[in-house]
């Protein structure tokens, strides 16, 4: 065990350094390659450390899912701080949205791969993804109260801005728009992401 990683252990922050231990496994070796004896080792700590904390890997993935979403619930609270019209907070919370899938790969893979089958079992997971979703359903509905946004029922629409900014950042993730006939058309993550902001305005506006 090095130095840093007994700082860690003695300092009580085991549990974060697995979690950090295993997403760097992940972006390494996929979900399918991290285990929890990977992740010890990747963490300097014992075989039998991470089960201090995790029963076993789902768990482990779990938290990983969970400080995820609480990580991308931060980058939206902080891309809306002080945005005024509605379509501005909606774009704002697509943007960075976006740019978390970007930046943050192996997390936004765990969130919404389906690793957890069921989320129900892990009540802080749980809450903290339909966190997100609700800051979204709430900016609609602010929305549409001040007569900006088209439409009185917030969750549909919700939902139709959340798809289609997530399937924007799915392209971009997944490398779907570097094949030939993508870049002989011109299509490159600029167009992707102007071009589902503007569609996203032209539909919300009231």
């Amino acid at each position: 065990m090095d130095s840093m990683a007994r700082d860690r252990y003695h300092h009580g922050d085991l549990k974060n350094a697995l979690v950090e231990a295993a997403v760097r496994l992940i972006e390494q070796k996929g979900v399918s390659g991290m285990s929890l004896r990977g992740v010890a080792r990747e963490a300097g700590v014992s075989q039998a450390a991470p089960y201090h904390h995790f029963k076993d890997k789902e768990a482990l993935v779990a938290e990983v899912c969970c400080v995820g979403f609480c990580r991308l619930e931060e980058r939206l609270h902080e891309a809306v701080a002080g945005v005024g019209p509605a379509t501005d907070v909606l774009e704002a919370m697509g943007r960075a949205y976006i740019r978390f899938a970007q930046e943050h790969r192996s997390y936004f893979e765990i969130m919404w791969g389906g690793y957890v089958a069921d989320k129900n079992q892990y009540p802080h997971l749980l809450e903290e993804s339909k966190c997100t979703f609700e800051m979204l359903v709430n900016a609609v509905a602010t929305g549409q109260q001040r007569g900006e946004l088209a439409g009185d029922e917030p969750l549909p629409v919700a939902v139709g801005c959340w798809s289609a900014v997530h399937g924007a950042a799915r392209l971009l993730v997944d490398r779907g728009i570097d094949a030939d006939p993508m870049r002989e058309m011109g299509i490159d993550a600029a167009m992707v992401i102007e071009s589902t902001m503007a569609m996203l305005r032209r539909a919300l506006t009231a």
